[in-house]
């Protein structure tokens, strides 16, 4: 079955526009193959819609735009049966063969490594017709596609990441910010300087508390566009809910790695309990009766199919000795919550997990825009023997420290270990992001800011 973009341009019009989106246009014309990989339901085939919707209101013609959606169980089977079809398929919805081809089409694979058998096809059409023939390719699964595209597709591809809203998306969405750039963008590029974040403050500031509302629905609720767009509470439960039963048998059972299902579900839900937490492989396998090499292993899938995230310590020479164990995040907030069941911002507070919840938003906000830079920055955390700790360590052209808070206070225990690393590591400048009124420079920190968490887009 072949299914064509016709007519998306209503269906697509009021749904949140990501920030990804006119970095994949932009490649549009050029001779790569362009892979768009992220979790399950973050909005892959969304996307390519509306790029689709974007490509029709340029002048081209529906013929023109094909949508394969391996999902769809029948196409699937068919056409990994006989790869060789997918060729004459598209000739058949062309009406001419491709080696005729004039005006340049557009084919989108969605979900492809379902159907791992076609990349040879794939290497074939791409190698033959790179310049009449655009292929996108969306998948939940780098491991599936990366250990294939290694094969067949190498010197060809360009990866992109999708994960799940931004707060920029978010507040994007409803009108509250327009520009391309927000804070996190001018920081992650090395563009962020006093008089632009004032100017950017000055902006939004009379709607501050309505983007404070939108990032507390993010960390209760999560980052999924459809059930951050649901405006039943109620169903927003039942569809986090749902998620992990599809992620396990559908994903998880297609990528065929896994021995035991059940053990799998049940490491899932711990390391959901434990998201923020460090890692410690040893205690998790005896805790669950694994051993250490099905543990890993089956971490290794989670991070493979984007919807874990393995945070490594800073390992830059350093006068104490420093932690080595990595921390761990779960891609979205909501599935953590429902599995704990706080369902509203004021559970999440009391519970004593806000401030993990936070990290994890953060990382992920900030993995959004730097997974798709040209260079991207490096990041970790650092945490020594002695207690001290920055949540978050990225490593630019500079080397800048990062501590997330929910308090509207510079405490004095902070101060001092920001005070430390800078006499004592590279890290020399410092944004502390919480529950502060304002932007305001840190007394005796150099190039150092308190920022409001609302103003961290």
């Amino acid at each position: 079955m072949i299914i064509l973009f016709i007519r998306m341009n209503n269906i697509t019009e009021n749904l949140i526009r990501r920030e990804l989106q006119p970095v994949l246009e932009a490649e549009l014309e050029r001779p790569v193959i362009s892979t768009l990989i992220g979790p399950r339901q973050v909005g892959k085939t969304t996307l390519i819609a509306r790029i689709a919707a974007g490509l029709r209101n340029r002048g081209v013609s529906d013929r023109s735009l094909i949508h394969l959606n391996f999902d769809d169980l029948e196409l699937r089977s068919r056409l990994s049966l006989r790869p060789g079809a997918l060729r004459n398929e598209l000739e058949i919805r062309l009406g001419i063969p491709l080696n005729s081809l004039e005006d340049r089409i557009y084919l989108f694979l969605d979900e492809a490594q379902k159907a791992p058998e076609l990349f040879d096809e794939i290497k074939l059409l791409f190698d033959r017709h790179r310049e009449t023939i655009k292929i996108v390719i969306t998948g939940s699964s780098s491991l599936q596609i990366r250990d294939r595209m290694a094969e067949s597709l190498a010197g060809r591809i360009r990866y992109h990441y999708l994960y799940g809203l931004t707060l920029k998306e978010a507040i994007g969405h409803y009108g509250f910010w327009r520009e391309d750039g927000g804070l996190m963008a001018l920081f992650l590029r090395g563009n962020l300087t006093e008089r632009r974040a004032a100017q950017v403050q000055a902006e939004v500031w009379e709607n501050r508390a309505s983007i404070e509302n939108l990032r507390r629905r993010l960390l209760v609720f999560g980052a999924l566009p459809a059930v951050f767009l649901e405006e039943s509470e109620e169903e927003r439960w039942f569809m986090l809910r749902d998620y992990a039963a599809t992620y396990i048998e559908k994903d998880i059972r297609l990528l065929g790695k896994v021995g035991d299902l059940d053990l799998f579900h049940r490491l899932y839900q711990t390391l959901l309990l434990q998201s923020g937490n460090l890692l410690n492989v040893s205690n998790l396998a005896s805790d669950l009766g694994m051993s250490r090499n099905t543990v890993n292993s089956y971490l290794g899938i989670l991070e493979q199919t984007q919807v874990l995230d393995r945070l490594r310590p800073w390992a830059k020479k350093s006068k104490t000795r420093l932690l080595k164990a990595p921390k761990i995040y779960f891609f979205d907030s909501g599935l953590i919550n429902h599995a704990c069941r706080r369902t509203g911002y004021r559970a999440l507070k009391t519970s004593g997990s806000l401030g993990a919840i936070t990290e994890g938003m953060f990382l992920f906000n900030t993995l959004s825009l730097s997974r798709n830079m040209s260079i991207p920055p490096e990041i970790t955390f650092w945490r020594d023997y002695r207690g001290r700790e920055i949540d978050f360590v990225i490593e630019g052209d500079q080397v800048v420290g990062i501590e997330l808070t929910a308090e509207n206070q510079l405490r004095k225990k902070r101060l001092e270990t920001i005070k430390y690393l800078r006499a004592n590591s590279q890290i020399k400048r410092f944004l502390i992001v919480g529950n502060f009124p304002a932007l305001e420079k840190i007394p005796g920190a150099g190039d150092s800011w308190k920022i409001p968490s609302w103003l961290m887009f």
